[in-house]
């Protein structure tokens, strides 16, 4: 299934220096299986569903760091509870 989406996507992977990347949006509209597909193109993915794990929802934001803050405290939270490891969903 090729969307609009998944170009622009991979423009963004091609890209030297990108962002973290986040997604959003309605429900039900193929946001997981689209982040999984790109997933495949990299060594590690890290999945966070808000939904599934909202104690990372409560994680405060920064005014200073803003997302990038809140990713980060994601990720120093996964790497101290070992959940971080290659294709982690």
């Amino acid at each position: 299934m090729k969307r609009v989406v998944d170009r622009y996507l991979q423009n963004w992977r091609a890209e030297s220096g990108r962002k973290p990347l986040l997604i959003r949006g309605a429900r039900q509209v193929g946001k997981t299986y689209t982040a999984r597909a790109l997933g495949d193109f990299f060594n590690e993915l890290v999945e966070v569903n808000f939904e599934r794990m909202p104690a990372f929802g409560r994680i405060p934001i920064e005014v200073k760091s803003g997302i990038h803050g809140k990713l980060k405290s994601i990720r120093l939270f996964l790497e101290k509870n070992r959940a971080l490891s290659p294709k982690c969903h």
